[in-house]
């Protein structure tokens, strides 16, 4: 392949852009915008708490750390793996760490993806990235929660490998997809389905279930280690509140009789550095009744707090402020300026003077309290953990509600503008909402998970995404057993396009799939779930019988019951 690059610049990382010039039978040009969590500051999204700007280090994960440098190590030229594991057991912190040093040396560039970015790596992209000295080295991509965009991503690497196969690179690919849905031999998620069968890639050798690296509960004690460990590194702070330093003894007793009390949702690494920083600074030590939503509201009253007390008396900047974060977090990041959603406009409007007149009081506030990255306009986004972000945007609109407890109009608005201004990041963010939160009173079809109003393609394609993820996860099937199919009908009834009729057909099938591996689960001794497992398999069986492709799916359907 004859390379000849025409113009490039720092596209190492940390670079913000890389300027590509490229010769064809028209001539290409492109300006490549590198705005990802991991082009920013390696990682800083994943492991930077709101109150500590030194982590801890990592603990108890020595076998998967080891499995990730396997994954790295070896001279085969092209792997993919996944880390899967739900949110608050350090999937994110253990790329961090391994790469944090992978990042320093020489022979490795780093690029963190968004699925939008995918274009931009193609193979004969990826050749002029490089001069002749570099295309020995290697090169890994990051892709992070890749369910909404599962089938594009498989495409991208099945046609990335089958390209780097015909040329003969030398160029090391590594592929690390990080998602939380684990496959198992009873149950692959959709995800795996299709950005991995569906490809092929199976077949060649790549992202075989067996091999991904599982991000598991840890044992207690490695538990009670994190608590620990975070109390001695904020021995200084502990001083300054008691005059005296931290008795280690008595903080090992202390996170045992917590951790102890805790379910098993609540015992992961996040929650336990939450409820260590809460500890730290109760003065009573009364407060060993912890739970994962007890964590997160800690953290949430602390950001609150900060916000509160940045603005003293103006309260309706505060107010202004939660609403323009609280959305923010639900799309990914926020245009500050021209570009803000017309809703936001009465809101920005109020701590706008304050920001365009430059005060490095507000931007540095702004920063402290999100990340704000500089493009055409100023772009705010959280810095919370994505699981955070997702209680934070919970309970504002449960607060919203409790202001005017028979009128949820601020759910709906948020619901409306969030499928109008950033489609694919909002279905992301409410997948997301199903798996941590499904027993919230929001999350559910007549809250946060309502039809859009304005059902263009992209967002009836993305909605019955949701849908589907949401019988995935949720095993209570009497809580949706009528809904989820009345309102996939709707849909259905509703599109005149026939490839997004397609795509929400088989969103469809899998869901009645999933309803009906749920009743698979109780129908031996629940009659309730056997009798709408035939109603549930008939709908599948008349969706098969009009679209061929389907047909696996009954069939696969059927013998859940054989």
């Amino acid at each position: 392949m004859k390379k000849k690059v025409i113009q490039r610049a720092n596209y190492l990382f940390n670079a913000k852009t890389i300027f590509l010039s490229l010769e064809g039978e028209n001539g290409l040009n492109l300006v490549i915008p590198k705005k990802t969590k991991w082009s920013n500051n390696l990682g800083r999204m994943y492991h930077q708490f709101s109150y500590t700007n030194d982590p801890i280090e990592l603990i108890g994960r020595e076998q998967e750390k080891e499995e990730l440098e396997a994954f790295l190590d070896g001279n085969t030229n092209f792997k993919v793996t996944a880390i899967t594991g739900q949110a608050g057991n350090g999937k994110s912190r253990l790329v961090y760490e391994v790469f944090k040093d992978k990042a320093e040396q020489e022979n490795w560039k780093i690029f963190g993806l968004a699925p939008n970015e995918l274009q931009f790596f193609k193979t004969e992209f990826i050749y002029y990235f490089f001069s002749e000295d570099d295309l020995e080295k290697n090169i890994l991509f990051v892709i992070d929660y890749v369910t909404v965009k599962a089938f594009e991503i498989g495409n991208w690497i099945q046609l990335l490998y089958n390209n780097m196969k015909e040329i003969g690179s030398n160029i090391k690919i590594r592929i690390i997809l990080v998602e939380r849905a684990q496959v198992t031999q009873e149950r692959k998620p959709y995800w795996y389905t299709m950005l991995v069968e569906k490809h092929g890639l199976m077949e060649e050798g790549l992202c075989e279930w067996e091999k991904h690296i599982k991000i598991n509960n840890l044992p207690e004690e490695k538990l009670e280690e994190i608590f620990v460990k975070y109390i001695e590194n904020k021995a200084e702070t502990y001083e300054k509140l008691y005059g005296t330093k931290p008795d280690i003894s008595m903080c090992k007793k202390e996170a045992n009789v917590i951790i102890n009390k805790l379910d098993e949702k609540s015992k992961r690494p996040l929650y336990i550095k939450y409820i260590a920083d809460a500890w730290l600074n109760d003065k009573s030590k009364k407060g060993r009744n912890w739970s994962k939503e007890a964590a997160l509201q800690y953290v949430v009253e602390k950001e609150n707090k900060k916000i509160s007390a940045f603005f003293e008396k103006e309260k309706a900047k505060e107010i202004a402020l939660k609403k323009i974060l609280a959305f923010s977090m639900a799309i990914n990041g926020i245009e500050l300026g021209e570009h803000i959603p017309h809703f936001l406009m009465k809101e920005f409007e109020l701590i706008e003077e304050s920001f365009i007149n430059g005060s490095p009081t507000m931007k540095q506030f702004l920063i402290e309290v999100g990340e704000l990255e500089k493009s055409e306009q100023y772009i705010l986004k959280s810095g919370l953990p994505e699981v955070v972000e997702e209680y934070y945007f919970l309970k504002y609109l449960d607060t919203q509600i409790e202001i005017d407890w028979d009128n949820k109009t601020c759910v709906e608005e948020f619901v409306n503008q969030g499928w109008k201004t950033s489609p694919s990041a909002f279905a992301c963010f409410l997948c997301r909402l199903v798996e941590d939160f499904s027993e919230h009173p929001l999350v559910n079809f007549e809250g946060i998970l309502k039809l859009p109003q304005e059902l263009s393609c992209e967002c009836a394609i993305l909605y019955a995404d949701v849908l589907r993820e949401y019988t995935f996860w949720v095993d209570d099937i009497a809580k949706y057993k009528n809904s989820v199919p009345v309102i996939y009908e709707e849909i259905l009834g509703k599109t005149v396009d026939s490839g997004v009729l397609h795509k929400v057909c088989k969103n469809y099938a899998v869901a009645l799939f999933n309803m009906i591996w749920w009743c698979s689960k109780k129908s031996d001794s629940d009659d309730f779930e056997g009798s709408y497992a035939g109603l549930f398999l008939e709908r599948l069986k008349n969706l098969s019988n009009s679209m061929v492709e389907l047909k696996e799916i009954y069939l696969n359907a059927q013998k859940l019951f054989e």
